[in-house]
């Protein structure tokens, strides 16, 4: 019973260690060379589980020559754009200027019903509406609404709008994020000048506190009962990240 939970351990550390190793592509949309790597990866890390007459070492030895197997492919797709073209396929158009492409269809035995559930799923419900639709080489669909149908834009409307980035989380569950405070050119005395007329002692009372590129700061109190406190704490020319 030990070894068995001994080997279970072994295997899906293993099978862990491999899968980050392979990307965060892995967790999310898969080309199919990636699929079939997967699958496999799978299957080896099960077998031996279970099954203590296999040697550990057969999975071992397998699931790490898989891993070398999908470094080797990716490097090569990344280099050379015939080998990725054939390994993982190219991107088809299916809705082109509005029209149903029926040839690529037929080619990719992808049919009217398949398309229509795809579009409605992108929050379209007219296909009409659509201008392009791109199958991806991971075998998700790309929809773009024709200029008529799509959403006004910024741009559209002439407006001027500052940096908008990524806001800086200055405290997580009462833990002051150090690094992002810095990140920020801001310090603790900073902050607690913030949060001291509010009536927080310090980050220990806060439950959230986040900063914007806006000089926006963000506050939630600890507790079930934590007020949501907006300021305006830096003007957005002081925003130096």
């Amino acid at each position: 019973m030990f070894t068995v939970f001994l080997r279970t351990v072994v295997l899906f550390t293993l099978t862990v260690v491999v899968i980050r190793c392979m990307g965060k592509r892995q967790m999310a949309q898969l080309q199919p060379f990636e699929l079939v790597i997967t699958l496999l990866i799978a299957d080896l890390a099960a077998a031996p589980m279970g099954d203590t007459g296999t040697p550990l070492l057969h999975g071992v030895v397998s699931i790490v020559a898989l891993l070398t197997m999908h470094s080797a492919i990716a490097m090569l797709s990344m280099r050379f754009e015939r080998f990725r073209g054939w390994i993982c396929g190219t991107p088809a158009m299916l809705i082109r200027g509005g029209k149903i492409q029926a040839d690529e269809l037929q080619r990719l035995c992808y049919d009217l019903s398949d398309l229509m559930e795809a579009v409605r799923s992108k929050g379209v419900l007219n296909p009409a509406d659509v201008g392009t639709a791109v199958l991806e080489t991971n075998g998700a669909l790309s929809v773009f609404p024709n200029a008529m149908s799509r959403p006004v834009m910024t741009k559209d409307l002439s407006l001027a709008l500052g940096y908008e980035g990524m806001p800086l989380s200055l405290v997580l569950d009462g833990r002051l994020q150090d690094k992002n405070l810095k990140t920020g050119g801001l310090d603790l005395a900073w902050l607690n000048k913030q949060l001291l007329p509010l009536g927080y002692r310090g980050p220990q009372d806060v439950f959230f506190c986040s900063l914007d590129t806006q000089g926006r700061l963000l506050i939630q109190g600890a507790g079930p009962q934590g007020k949501l406190h907006v300021m305006q704490a830096l003007q957005p020319e002081q925003v130096t990240w």
